[in-house]
């Protein structure tokens, strides 16, 4: 099966959710199935923050980004596993595949966007994510018909909170 793994931005220090979602790429590639776990450098739907300055800065450092794709020295990846940097996580910059897991809210809002040829829509969630987005988004994202897993009981009990299948 080809899996595709969408995450919301490159990665510049450990972070935990990001973690996961390479050991599950690194599982599944041991179980025979094709993986990728794609980073964009830049999402249209977070807006940039701060004034002249900040937004000089980020741009400054995108630009890096497209040069230097970040080293993730500090999990151990299958080299089976394709790591994808793209600008965006439009249709045309992810492959095709069987299956693509969102795997946060701003990414839960493309994936839903993509064709059938990018795979069946799975929405991993690992946090109810209102401190990286206003809860309204946050649960529009938990209410699209999506295939959702949760990896606590807490969030389980949160989707049924809101009337998530």
């Amino acid at each position: 099966m080809r899996i595709n793994f969408v995450l919301p931005c490159y990665p510049k220090a450990p972070i935990g959710g990001f973690r996961v979602v390479y050991e599950y790429a690194n599982r599944l590639v041991n179980r025979g199935h094709s993986v990728s776990v794609t980073h964009p450098k830049r999402m249209r739907n977070l807006p940039l923050l701060g004034g002249f300055i900040p937004r000089m800065k980020r741009k400054f450092v995108d630009a890096l980004k497209s040069w230097f794709p970040p080293n993730i020295d500090w999990h151990r990846i299958d080299e089976r596993v394709e790591l994808l940097y793209v600008p965006e996580p439009t249709p045309e910059n992810v492959p095709d595949a069987d299956v693509v897991f969102a795997t946060a809210w701003h990414t839960a809002e493309y994936v839903w966007e993509y064709p059938p040829e990018k795979g069946r829509k799975f929405y991993l969630i690992q946090h109810f994510e209102t401190w990286a987005g206003p809860e309204d988004r946050v649960v529009r994202t938990w209410l699209l018909p999506m295939h959702k897993v949760v990896i606590a009981r807490w969030l389980l009990e949160k989707g049924r909170s809101l009337g998530v299948d």
